[in-house]
């Protein structure tokens, strides 16, 4: 038996628990705390239409119980509260997964638990959480993608992933090049999911528009630049649409849900990358402050009164 653990039940670790929940090997759970907790016992969590009754543990009790892997889920904004959960809850042999947006996570959380527990991982899902609901389409989920990082997890532990996932309803692949093909994720991210924010358009824009087109390639070179003076190699995206026109990822999701997003690892992080190498990214500072300004609007920062 394998015990694994989910930090963060929304709409990527909702896949895991939809992939591991029925697998009689594995012990899964997920770790919360306090009102968090009592809401997911209570509730539960829905996926696809189906409720899902969980195991919750804090992170001492899933100390106590051992984890085999941990799977870090949350938004990357919530990363750095979290992170002496994921402390508590790391054993000696624990492996961690952080397969959230942008290319920092597992270093943020490596310098807290040792990069030797650390596999380098991403996910390809389009998937939306409304409430206690989360809702995508299995047969065209790509799944989650890992491998060993240079100071990372060895080998061993990548196999032994890979035999977690085996016959669960996750979806997965060994990357040769994990760092690469991160790189390329977070460049298809910030060329698709934030103009697509700003523009308030479905998917279907990027191949409609030559105007959307065009800003989608903008931001497409400034993340090759930067990636480029990072010393990786990012070649042209391949642009072919897999969703339906109308849909909408994260960061638009976000803006229309009045929630805050997830800007600053964008975009935030591109920007400071590129300053250490004195490189300018003005489609990505535009872009930066433009889904700040929708996020105070959202706030009502805008709300004026005819009196003022």
């Amino acid at each position: 038996m394998a015990d694994v653990a989910v930090i963060g039940a929304g709409a990527i670790g909702a896949y895991y628990i939809y992939g591991l929940y029925d697998c009689s090997r594995i012990n899964l759970s997920v770790i919360a705390s306090g009102e968090r907790k009592k809401r997911l016992e209570t509730e539960g969590l829905t996926i696809n239409g189906r409720r899902y009754d969980l195991t919750v543990r804090t992170p001492q009790e899933q100390a106590a119980a051992g984890t085999d892997l941990l799977l870090v889920c949350v938004k990357h904004g919530a990363l750095q509260e979290i992170l002496p959960d994921i402390r508590t809850v790391t054993g000696k042999d624990t492996i961690v997964l952080s397969p959230m947006n942008g290319i920092d996570s597992e270093e943020v959380i490596g310098r807290v638990i040792g990069k030797e527990h650390m596999i380098g991982s991403f996910m390809r899902i389009a998937s939306e959480r409304v409430g206690q609901s989360v809702v995508f389409d299995p047969e065209k989920t790509d799944g989650i993608f890992f491998g060993k990082l240079p100071d990372g997890a060895p080998e061993e532990a990548v196999k032994r992933t890979a035999d977690i996932f085996k016959g669960s309803g996750v979806r997965w692949r060994i990357c040769e090049d994990i760092v690469h093909d991160i790189w390329d994720k977070y460049m298809r991210n910030i060329c698709f999911n934030l103009p697509q924010a700003i523009l308030g358009v479905g998917v279907g824009a990027f191949y409609d528009s030559e105007h959307v087109a065009w800003i989608s390639r903008a931001l497409e070179e400034e993340v090759r630049r930067t990636a480029a003076a990072e010393g990786i190699t990012l070649g042209p995206l391949v642009r072919k649409r897999k969703d339906r026109k109308a849909a909408a990822y994260s960061t638009l999701q976000d803006i229309r849900a009045k929630r805050h997003t997830e800007i600053e690892m964008f975009a935030g992080t591109l920007l400071a990358a590129a300053a250490k190498h004195g490189l300018k990214l003005p489609y990505t500072e535009y872009t930066y402050h433009a889904i700040r300004a929708l996020e105070e609007k959202n706030d009502g920062k805008f709300d004026y009164t005819d009196n003022e």
